[in-house]
């Protein structure tokens, strides 16, 4: 026979002998509280076995299911069942001032939600959600129970939510869960608080794990390592912005793709990283936020690909060789976007791996592009350039990146196969931009300008004699008109149908830029 000691409690013994009683929960006893859950007190049991009311023994096994006639419990005392099994479609409530204690493991199922707002649970057995939800505490209502699920470790598997948050408000009331968690199909969830996992570990199995927040600046925090081979996806629990996963341990090893979803937020602080895992997808609408690193230099290393149309924010970013940039998503355009939300301490990106990009000439954004707006762009390493659409055709334009300045060269460019005469012009070094270019056939006379307007405010008009049936002409502009000629910017091309001419220069026009100045060229110097 076991015998159970806690503190401040009378030794209340298990059944005779070896017996052990499979309970189902009632509530229904007509001589007491119909929610207590009390130790030989209150016939709220019936025994599974011969269907009679019971009291509860320590050590009986117990199961709550949707037989009950109340599903809110009042727990008194130390109560030490040898197992708990809740499945049920309803929903449960653990209330009370009753503490779960001894070495008993509680197993959720089912669609139905179990809450526990009850005592200082100190039971070792450890809990296992295959289904439903399981909350410590009532979200947002200030009553999160840290030891809700006592002292063992925490599994939660495919189907099963485990459920974080306490208070509302604001300010984010940090509370520290201790348990071993592995996560298996399942999701750990934080409605609000800043939820600490610390002194434990956080394992991914092979099903994954999906860290979920809901309100922005209520963090889920990851003091304690995050390890495992399984996937790991970040999800928002709302349309809009919600809090952080926070990575802040330097042991690291989750070995699994790491997948930022849209309005998912991933920081990683300190020296934390995510060196192990072979896929990193900052998915449109999503953020890897490398601010607070304490080395600021965040590198994707070889073997490793970053992806994906959402936004990093970072410093210094180093694609090191073997490693593999592709923005956008697989086979569809898109944008990475990379900021410092620093204007006086601007992101520099050095690339020296593999970087794939696609282009589509038919999409309104017709290329993957890398948006470093305020930053540097270190070319180096391959860039490989493929074509979703139709053909190119002269004129084609693709922006891939943007930035205030660009350095180095790539050491190999595979671009596109064109058909015909038609050639790349690569000014990637220049403005970040590769264009299609047709034969030209220069004119062997210089037109006349005799008049110029303005279009709709941003369209410029040029129109002349003197020109030449067949040469092609471009537009040029500078906000400075003692710029040499290399450094004007083309901004259209016309082919010359004869004496008078009429050429307009679409959106040529910037009101920020102050003074422009345009001029019609035979040479194509920046498109």
């Amino acid at each position: 026979m076991r015998i159970l000691l806690t503190a401040n409690a009378s030794y209340v013994p298990p059944r005779g002998g070896a017996t052990r009683s499979n309970l189902i929960w009632m509530g229904n006893d007509p001589n007491a509280l119909t929610n207590t859950w009390d130790v030989v007190g209150a016939f709220n049991f019936k025994d599974a076995a011969s269907g009679l009311a019971s009291q509860f023994f320590q050590f009986d096994n117990v199961t709550f299911n949707d037989s009950g006639t109340t599903n809110q419990l009042y727990l008194i005392g130390n109560l030490a069942p040898n197992s708990i099994t809740v499945n049920s479609s309803s929903n449960y409530i653990f209330g009370g001032p009753g503490n779960i204690v001894g070495d008993t493991t509680l197993t959720k199922s089912g669609t139905g939600s179990l809450t526990l707002t009850n005592g200082a649970n100190a039971f070792g057995g450890g809990t296992i959600i295959n289904g439903g939800i399981v909350k410590a505490g009532v979200e947002s209502s200030g009553n999160q129970n840290d030891r809700a699920l006592g002292i063992g470790p925490i599994t939660i598997n495919t189907g099963g939510q485990l459920r974080l948050g306490g208070n509302s408000g604001s300010t984010a009331v940090n509370h520290f869960i201790t348990n071993n968690i592995v996560i298996n199909g399942g999701t750990l969830y934080v409605a609000d608080g800043a939820q600490h996992m610390t002194n434990s570990t956080v394992t991914v199995n092979a099903n994954g794990a999906t860290l979920s927040t809901l309100f922005s600046g209520k963090n889920l925090i990851l003091d304690s390592p995050l390890v495992g081979t399984g996937n790991v996806t970040i999800t928002s629990a709302t349309n809009g912005t919600a809090g952080q996963v926070i990575l802040n341990n330097t042991n690291n090893t989750i070995s699994g793709n790491i997948t930022i979803a849209t309005n998912g937020n991933l920081a990683l602080t300190g020296y934390a990283g995510l060196s192990n895992s072979p896929v990193i997808d900052v998915q449109q609408g999503a953020i890897l936020d490398l601010l607070n690193k304490s080395n600021v230099t965040w590198a994707v290393l070889s073997g490793q690909t970053l992806q994906g149309a959402g936004t990093i924010r970072g410093k210094l970013i180093n694609l090191l060789a073997g490693s593999t940039l592709a923005p956008g998503a697989p086979g569809a355009i898109g944008t990475l976007t990379v900021t410092n939300n620093n204007a006086t301490n601007t992101p520099i990106i050095t690339l020296s791996g593999t970087l794939n990009m696609d282009i589509n000439r038919a999409s309104a954004l017709n290329s993957d592009r890398i948006v470093n707006s305020n930053g540097t762009n270190n070319f180096g390493g391959v860039l490989n350039v493929n074509n979703l659409g139709a053909p190119l055709q002269a004129g084609d334009t693709f922006t891939l990146f943007t930035g205030l300045a660009y350095n180095g060269a790539f050491t190999a460019t595979n671009l596109p196969a064109l058909t015909g005469n038609l050639t790349w012009n690569n000014t990637l070094a220049i403005n970040g931009k590769i264009s299609v270019v047709g034969p030209s056939t220069a004119p062997t006379v210089p037109p006349y300008i005799t008049s110029f307007s303005l279009l709709n405010g941003t369209n410029v008009v040029l129109g002349g004699t003197n020109g030449q049936s067949g040469a092609t002409y471009y537009l040029l502009s500078s906000t400075n008109i003692a710029s040499p000629l290399t450094q004007w910017k083309t901004i259209g091309t016309n082919v010359g149908g004869g004496n008078a001419f009429s050429f307009t220069g679409t959106n040529a026009v910037t009101p920020a830029a102050g003074h422009q100045y345009y001029m019609l060229s035979s040479t194509n110097y920046n498109p």
